[in-house]
């Protein structure tokens, strides 16, 4: 038997930890969409990564304008789409290195 409170055990709060969950997110997304697009072969990597990153973001600005618009527990953030951006750029320099 504990003498501890389990109610009174802290929990680990890591600042940001969301903007990092985007971050990963939308790096593997991006990573994945290209590997989907190189397999294909229609485009030149360039054309693809631009694609995706229009895209990407455009999806990202417009999940936190509704986030904004249609709910009370959550609110869009600006540095949500900079760490959506964020992410899918390193996405696609990790596939630039590793899809040769």
């Amino acid at each position: 038997m504990s003498f501890s409170n389990i109610k009174e055990v802290q929990q680990i709060r890591i600042p940001n930890a969301d903007k990092i969950v985007h971050f990963i997110l939308y790096s593997v997304l991006s990573f994945l969409w290209m590997w989907s697009l190189i397999t294909n072969a229609k485009h030149s990597f360039k054309k693809n990564a631009s694609f995706i990153f229009l895209i990407g973001t455009c999806f990202g600005i417009v999940i936190e304008i509704l986030q904004e618009i249609f709910t009370q527990s959550r609110s869009g953030e600006i540095l949500d789409v900079v760490s959506n951006c964020s992410g899918i750029l390193f996405g696609l320099l990790i596939s630039k290195i590793v899809l040769k």
